[in-house]
């Protein structure tokens, strides 16, 4: 798998061509995605349908993960998942629709 970086034209973003989120990275190719990520602070990667274990295991290659405090909307067998929707099944949320409104790194 040959990953390239691509810088947006914002300046903001680099977007990740050449990946599949669902394989295991060897060492080099995750320091280049690392690197992209620490230059340009957002990447993006398009066309992506991941698992639920190679989210968590992508997600671990940059550090420890943490549980969400909204028990009730994380991903069922997978609690480092916090599910963002505003869809409703039987009048209930199936996930936290505003999440971006009151974030911070604490999760508080």
């Amino acid at each position: 798998m040959t990953i390239e970086v691509k810088p947006l034209p914002n300046g903001f973003a680099a977007e990740v061509i050449g990946a599949d989120m669902n394989q295991w990275w060897d060492d080099k190719q995750f320091e280049k995605v690392h690197g992209a990520f620490i230059s340009h602070g957002v990447i993006v990667v398009r066309d992506q349908e991941l698992t639920p274990d190679a989210q968590i295991a992508f997600g671990r290659r940059f550090g420890e993960l943490q549980d969400h405090v909204l028990a009730k909307f994380q991903l069922p067998l997978h609690p480092e998942i916090l599910v963002l929707s505003n869809r409703r099944e039987n009048g209930e949320p199936i996930g936290i629709a505003d999440a971006g409104r009151h974030w911070h790194s604490d999760m508080s």
